[in-house]
This record gives structure tokens, C-alpha cells and sequence, in this order.
């Protein structure tokens, strides 16, 4: 039997990640998808773990080779699914979850219909701005695109 794809989507600082480490912690059954991303590597972020982080050409190279299940751009740096890696995963019975920004989202929803799509909203905006500024992980020249896509 082939595991499931479930899908958590939502505007930066929403608490994706908050919600993914929960859902893997009480679910034997389920593995993170580690994306590629081409923006830098944060202070506390370890490669091939919390993403792959590939140059702009290395992401162009798997997107001409159809590796992605879904791409996008986000304020100016690439993200991507690994289309081997959660069907090599999802062939031995394992359910998988990706963490995908919006649009990836919605380009996920239309390859791979079967799959489950979560979208957690902001509590309220002035919350999510209070929480993108407390993380500080953020250039603050990100912070208009991020608010555009959250509404």
C-alpha cells in the first residue's frame, strides 16, 4: 500500500513547523519531506535536514529533469519538492508531510489531487507581524511580500 502525502501550507511564521514536529512526534507512520531552497542557510539550520540547500543553477538542473512534484519562487529564492524522494518513501506504505508555501501548495493540489492539503491561517495579522519580528529570521525587506501572501 502506498503512504499518503499530506500537505501543511500557510503564510510564514503560521506555525508550520511547530504543527510538523507535533504530527511527527505522535505518528510512527509519518516522515518529514525535506525541500530544496536556494535562499542561505540559517544560523541553526543543518543541510539535508531542515532543507537542502542547492544553488540556482543545481535547482534549475532538477527542474529541467522533472525531480520537483512542485516549485516556487518565493521572495526571490526557489523551493522545491523532491518528486524521488517522497515517492521512494511513500512506495514502502509511509505516509509523507510536506511543508510547502502557498503557491507550491496549490501546484501540489493540482499534480497529486489525491493528496491531503492543510492550510493553517494566521490568528490575526498583527499576531503573525509580531511573530515574523520576535523570530527575527527574516530580512525585514521580506516582510511586505510575506504579508501579501498571508492575506
Amino acid at each position: 500500500m502506498t503512504g499518503l502525502l499530506v500537505v501543511i501550507s500557510g503564510p510564514s511564521a503560521v506555525g508550520k513547523d511547530t504543527i510538523i514536529e507535533r504530527l511527527l512526534q505522535i505518528d510512527g507512520n509519518l516522515r518529514y519531506s525535506v525541500s530544496f531552497t536556494t535562499r542561505p542557510k540559517r544560523d541553526y539550520e543543518i543541510n539535508d535536514v531542515h532543507y537542502s540547500f542547492v544553488t540556482k543553477p543545481k535547482f534549475e538542473e532538477l527542474v529541467g529533469r522533472g525531480e520537483l512534484l512542485e516549485w516556487a519562487n518565493y521572495n526571490g529564492y526557489l523551493y522545491g519538492t523532491s518528486r524521488t524522494r517522497v515517492e521512494k518513501i511513500q512506495r514502502r506504505g509511509i505516509d509523507m508531510i510536506l511543508k510547502i508555501e502557498v503557491r507550491g501548495a496549490e501546484q501540489e493540489r493540482e499534480t497529486r489531487p489525491n493528496g491531503g492539503v492543510i492550510f493553517i491561517a494566521p490568528p490575526y495579522m498583527v499576531e503573525l507581524m509580531k511573530r515574523r519580528e520576535e523570530r527575527g529570521t527574516d530580512a525585514v525587506a521580506d516582510h511586505e511580500e510575506q504579508e501579501r501572501v498571508a492575506r
